[in-house]
């Protein structure tokens, strides 16, 4: 029985922490919506071109950011469950690092010139303010860049965010999520 209660123990303290980082993740999610609705963001909903331009900047960021995960070897499966994983981190320093998607905004691809990467990110970022100042009146521009920047970051935000948790998930419920598959299948076989 206290085999059994061993076994468990880091199981339930692995649990713990994916639901406290899940609860993090909404309530950010959450408060970003409400100071985001609270701006107003009556214009973006009006004007369909400017919502496009909003999620494909905060799409775009996110791709750069799987880019650079992709780069360090955080997807690979042989990787992703060894002893030198990148997501071999307690809940503080998933927070702090992994989690945290403005920590991760690859500056040296958005320096580089010939980057395609980057040349696409400026043209939707030029597109998108020539839409704002000429579908806009001079006064509602400010206010609507204002609120675009929290959408770009909210997505950003949400996009890498629920990434790195599914990861960090899986890393740490290897075993476990292993059990579960297997129960899973035999069940569905029934």
């Amino acid at each position: 029985m206290l085999a059994v209660f061993e076994l468990l123990t880091p199981a339930a303290f692995a649990v713990a922490r994916l639901l406290t980082a899940a609860a993090i993740y909404f309530a950010v999610l959450k408060a970003g919506m409400v100071i985001a609705n609270a701006l107003g963001n009556e214009v973006l909903a009006k004007l369909p071109l400017l919502e496009f331009f909003v999620k494909s900047i905060g799409i775009a960021l996110s791709v750069l950011v799987f880019i650079e995960w992709y780069a360090k070897g955080a997807f690979a499966i042989d990787t992703l469950f060894g002893p030198e994983s990148y997501w071999r981190r307690d809940l503080a320093e998933f927070l702090a690092h992994a989690a945290n998607p403005f920590q991760h905004i690859p500056l040296e691809v958005l320096a580089d010139p010939t980057n395609f990467s980057a040349i696409l990110f400026y043209a939707v970022i030029v597109a998108f303010l020539l839409a704002i100042f000429l579908l806009l009146p001079a006064r509602d521009a400010p206010r609507t860049i204002f609120v675009s920047i929290i959408y770009i970051g909210l997505i950003f935000y949400t996009i890498v965010y629920a990434a790195a948790f599914l990861l960090w998930s899986l890393y740490t419920l290897n075993f476990w999520l292993c059990v579960v598959a297997i129960l899973l299948l035999t069940h569905v076989r029934r």
